[in-house]
């Protein structure tokens, strides 16, 4: 069992490099870059004692399935470095480059966004952020605009005859 170290919340997975040559056994880390999920720091407390190592993981959506498909990504063991809101993850054979990510100052900026060109009209805002959510990740637009929505069902049910 591992024992947390960090909790870092979403962020998006940057860029993936070999410490050294690429083997073709190397290729399927890149499938994780552009991603967006949770990020942990994990230590290991049985197989490698104060060892760490990273834990990425999230969900997307299937359109063959229509449903969300889970992913995750654990990385060896290896030494983390921080700079402001990009933390590197270097393991024997692999950096890993994570930015982490602030999305409830996103959903708010882009609540007050839509709220301003709709001229105050929530109505208005409403069908600007749902074409918004059309072209986003599901999950994520999810998660970023859950408070409006649930703030535009009260409106809505206090307005409508």
């Amino acid at each position: 069992m591992a024992k947390r170290i960090a909790e870092y919340g979403l962020a998006v997975c940057r860029k993936v490099e070999p410490a050294k040559e690429k083997s073709m056994m190397w290729s399927w880390r890149q499938n994780y870059v552009g991603r967006l999920g949770e990020l942990l720091l994990l230590e290991s407390e049985r197989k490698s004692p104060g060892k760490t190592f990273m834990y990425f993981s999230g969900a997307e959506w299937s359109e063959e399935r229509q449903d969300h498909d889970d992913w995750y990504l654990r990385t060896g063991y290896g030494e983390l470095s921080v700079d402001g809101n990009v933390l590197i993850f270097r393991t024997q054979n692999s950096a890993y480059t994570f930015e982490l990510t602030d999305w409830r100052a996103k959903r708010d900026a882009l609540v007050a966004e839509y709220l301003q060109r709709s001229g105050g009209d929530l109505r208005s805002a409403y069908d600007a952020i749902s074409e918004t959510i059309d072209a986003m990740d599901s999950a994520i637009a999810l998660e970023a605009l859950l408070p409006y929505l649930e703030a535009r069902t009260v409106l809505l049910k206090e307005v409508e005859p």
